[in-house]
C-alpha cells in the first residue's frame, strides 16, 4: 500500500488517499472502509448515448465517482473488494443520489474521507504503508495428490495456489502409474512454488505433509534442480524447512507452525510472533486461569483495575456497523496501550484467527490484601511476590527504616494466605550484610531501595548508597544481599568497593613509672585515640610495650585484628610502676623488638611510635643516639610530655593536651592513608 496523501484534521475528520499494489492491501482497504464513509475512485460506467438520427447506442467508459458507503463486499480467495453506495458528487454520467458499485482496483488510487479516523484505523495505515510487513513466511501445505501454496503475511494467509493431481493406488507388482502421477503432481507443486513464492522476501519455505511425503518431495525437487540447474531453487535450498502436518488442507498449517521445532527457526517472522502469543494464552489458560481473561465484560473489568499485560483482538471487532460498538472497541484498545499494555490486533483471515480476549496480571480485585507502614520510611517503595516452603510472601522494601538518625532502610516479609491478617516482619537485614576488611558507612543506604527475586529462589535487596571510609574520604559503592529462601543473608556483593590501603604499623610506648598519676587518664587517652582508628589486619596494626626500670611488651602489633579488641586489652593494661623512668630504654627496646616481624610488623609498612611520658628521663645521656636509630630506620615518632626539654629532644611533633594529641595524630594517620 503506497500513501499518496493524508489530510487530517485536529477534530480527526479528514481524508487520506491510498494506492493498493498487493492482493494483500485489498484486506487492509476492507478493514479501514466503514458504512457511511466517503469514498471517491475511479470505475467503469456504462452509459447510453443517443445519436443526432435517434438511435440509442451503450458503452463503457471509465469515470471517477464519490460513494457514500453503504455495503461493502470483500471475497478472500480472489482478494476483490466491493463497494457499493449512493453518489454524493455529481459528475456528466452519474446523477447525484444514483446506486453504483466501485469495484477497487490494484494500482489506482483512491480517496477515503471520514468524519472520525480512530486510532485503530489510523494505525492500520501505517502498518498497510510499511513494506515491512510483507509475506515472510510461505508453506506448502501437502500431502499425495493434494497441495496448498500458501503465504502467511501478519494480516492473513493467502492461498496463492491449490494443486490436486488424481493419484492411482499401488497394484501388486505393478507400481509405474503410481510413480508416474505422483512425479506429474510434484512437478505441477514445484512450478507453484516458482511461481507463487518470491524468495528475495520470503525467509523460510515450510513443507508440511503427513508421513514421508515432505521428504521424497523435497528430494525430488532438488534433485531436478540439480538436473535442470534451476538456479533459483539451489540458492534458496536453505530457507525450505520440513515439518509434520495431519493433512494437506490448509487448516493444518496452525499445526505446523505451533511445532517446536520449527519455532526458533520463525522467531524472527512477523507470522511466528502472532502464533506464539495465542499458544501462550492457551497455555496460560491451562496452567493460570486466574491469569487469562476472555470476553468483552470480563477484559473491560481487568482493564479498570489495570491488569491487563496483554490484549488479543480480532480486527473483525473494529468492522462492527455500530458506531457505538466499535467506539468501545476502539477505546479499550487505546486504554490499554495508555496503561503500557501489549496489543496484537489479529486479523480473522490469518492463520491464527481469534476472537477477543487478554493476558492478565493475577489482581484479585475482590479480596485486596492491604499492608501498612510507616509513610515516612517510604514503606511500600519496593514490593515483589514471593514464595518458599514456608509459603507465599509479599516482600516489601523501605529504604529510610531508622528514622531519624539512622536510615539505614530494610525489607519486610509480609505473609500471604494464613487466613488472619499478621503483622509484617522486619528482615534487619543490613546487620548481616558487610564487606570485611572496610570501614561501612550503613547509614543512610537506603537498603531496599532494589528488591528482585530469584527464579531459582531467594531474593536481592540493594541499598544504593552504602558507603566505606577510606582516611578522610568516603566511598559510595552500593551493596546488595544475596538473600536465600530462608530469608539468611548468605553473600554481600559490593563489586566497587576497592581495598582500602590503610597499613600503618603503630607502637604505643607508655610511661608505667611511679610518676604517672593516675593511671585512669593514660587509658582514658588510649581509648579517645584507638577508638577512632581503622584496626585490623589490613589496615592499621597497634602493639603498646610500657616502660619503668623494665621494659614490658603488653601486647604485639598482630596479637589483636579489630578496633574493639585493642580497646579492651588496652583497658586491662595495669600501671606496672618503677622508680626510674627508662626513657631511652623504652624507644629502644621498642624500636629493636615491637617492630621485628616476630611481632606482627609487615614489611615496606609505614612505622609510627607514639612516647607517652611525663618526666625527665633517668637514662637521658642515651636519647641522642636512640632517636638516631630511629631516624635511620625511619620511624615516625610522635611524643606527650610535661617537660617541653624532653618532647623537643625525643620527637618529630610536640603535642601537649588529650583533644590536641588525638586530632593532630588522626590527621597524620589519615594523611598517610591518602598518600599510600
Amino acid at each position: 500500500m503506497k500513501l499518496v496523501r493524508k489530510d487530517i484534521e485536529k477534530d480527526n475528520a479528514g481524508q487520506v488517499t491510498l494506492v493498493p499494489e498487493e492482493p494483500e492491501d485489498m484486506w487492509h482497504t476492507y478493514n479501514l472502509l466503514q458504512v457511511g464513509d466517503s469514498l471517491r475512485a475511479s470505475t467503469i460506467r456504462k452509459v447510453q448515448t443517443e445519436s443526432s438520427t435517434g438511435s440509442v447506442g451503450s458503452n463503457r467508459v471509465r469515470t471517477t465517482l464519490t460513494l457514500c458507503v453503504e455495503t461493502i463486499d470483500f471475497d478472500s480467495q480472489a482478494c476483490q473488494l466491493r463497494v457499493k453506495g449512493t453518489n454524493i458528487q455529481e459528475n456528466e454520467y452519474v446523477k447525484m443520489g444514483a446506486y453504483h458499485t466501485i469495484e477497487l482496483e490494484p494500482n489506482r488510487q483512491f480517496t477515503l474521507a471520514k468524519k472520525q479516523w480512530d486510532s485503530v484505523v489510523l494505525e492500520r495505515i501505517e502498518q498497510a504503508c510499511d513494506p515491512a510487513w510483507s509475506a515472510d513466511v510461505a508453506a506448502v501445505v501437502m500431502q499425495e495428490g493434494l497441495a496448498h501454496i500458501c503465504l502467511v503475511t501478519p494480516s492473513m494467509t493467502l492461498t496463492r495456489a491449490k494443486v490436486e493431481v488424481n493419484i492411482p493406488r499401488k497394484r501388486r507388482g505393478n507400481c509405474s502409474q503410481h510413480d508416474r502421477a505422483l512425479e506429474r503432481f510434484y512437478e505441477q507443486v514445484v512450478q507453484a512454488i516458482q511461481r507463487h513464492i518470491h524468495f528475495d522476501v520470503v525467509k523460510c519455505v515450510l513443507v508440511a505433509s503427513p508421513g514421508f511425503v515432505r521428504e521424497q518431495f523435497c528430494d525430488y525437487m532438488f534433485q531436478q534442480a540439480v538436473k535442470t540447474d534451476n538456479k533459483l531453487l539451489l540458492e534458496n535450498r536453505s530457507k525450505f524447512l520440513q515439518v509434520h502436518a495431519s493433512s494437506g488442507h490448509k487448516y493444518s498449517l496452525k499445526e505446523a507452525l505451533c511445532d517446536p521445532t520449527v519455532a526458533s527457526r520463525l522467531s524472527d517472522t512477523k507470522a511466528a510472533g502472532e502464533v506464539k502469543a495465542l499458544d501462550d494464552f492457551y497455555k496460560m489458560l491451562q496452567h493460570e486461569p486466574d491469569r487469562a481473561f476472555y470476553g468483552l465484560k470480563q477484559v473491560e473489568k481487568a482493564n479498570e483495575a489495570l491488569a491487563i499485560d496483554t490484549l488479543l483482538i480480532s480486527d473483525e471487532l473494529f468492522r462492527h456497523q455500530d458506531v457505538a460498538t466499535r467506539s468501545r472497541y476502539v477505546k479499550l484498545v487505546d486504554s490499554v496501550k495508555e496503561n503500557a499494555g501489549t496489543v496484537r490486533i489479529f486479523s480473522s483471515l490469518h492463520v491464527s484467527v481469534v476472537l477477543g480476549f487478554c493476558v492478565s496480571f493475577n489482581v484479585d480485585v475482590k479480596n485486596a490484601m492491604t499492608f501498612s507502614g510507616p509513610v515516612e520510611d517510604m514503606f511500600g517503595y519496593t514490593v515483589q511476590q514471593y514464595e518458599n516452603e514456608e509459603g507465599k510472601w509479599v516482600l516489601i522494601g523501605s529504604p529510610l527504616v531508622g528514622q531519624p538518625k539512622n536510615r539505614t532502610g530494610d525489607v519486610y516479609k509480609c505473609p500471604v494466605g494464613r487466613g488472619e491478617s499478621l503483622p509484617c516482619i522486619k528482615l534487619d537485614l543490613p546487620v548481616y550484610t558487610s564487606i570485611p576488611n572496610v570501614t561501612e558507612v550503613k547509614e543512610n543506604m537506603t537498603f531496599g531501595s532494589t528488591l528482585v527475586t530469584n527464579p531459582k529462589g531467594g531474593f536481592l535487596a540493594c541499598g544504593p548508597l552504602y558507603a566505606y571510609r577510606c582516611g578522610h574520604t568516603y566511598y559510595t559503592t552500593g551493596i546488595c544481599s544475596d538473600v536465600d529462601s530462608k530469608f539468611q543473608v548468605v553473600n554481600s556483593i559490593a563489586p566497587s568497593v576497592q581495598g582500602c590501603n590503610t597499613q600503618l604499623d603503630i607502637v604505643i610506648v607508655l610511661d608505667g613509672s611511679n610518676s604517672i598519676y593516675p593511671w585512669t587518664s593514660v587509658t582514658d587517652f588510649l581509648n579517645s585515640l584507638l577508638g577512632k582508628m581503622d584496626i585490623g589486619p589490613k589496615q592499621t596494626q597497634v602493639g603498646i610495650v610500657q616502660y619503668g626500670e623494665n621494659v614490658t611488651h603488653e601486647f604485639n602489633l598482630n596479637k589483636y585484628t579489630t578496633t574493639e579488641e585493642v580497646l579492651i586489652a588496652a583497658n586491662q593494661i595495669v600501671q606496672r610502676q618503677g622508680r626510674q623512668t627508662m626513657t631511652a630504654l623504652g624507644i629502644d627496646t621498642a624500636r629493636k623488638e615491637a617492630f621485628t616481624k616476630a611481632r606482627g610488623a609487615r614489611s615496606g609498612v609505614k612505622k609510627v611510635m607514639v612516647i607517652v611520658t611525663d618526666g625527665e628521663s633517668h637514662d637521658n645521656h642515651r636519647l641522642n643516639e636512640v632517636i638516631q636509630d630511629c631516624e635511620d630506620e625511619d620511624i615516625q615518632r610522635f611524643s606527650i610530655a610535661v617537660s617541653e626539654v624532653l618532647a623537643h629532644r625525643i620527637i618529630d611533633l610536640e603535642l601537649e593536651g588529650n583533644s590536641e594529641v588525638i586530632s593532630s595524630l588522626l590527621h597524620f594517620i589519615n594523611e598517610e592513608i591518602e598518600t599510600q
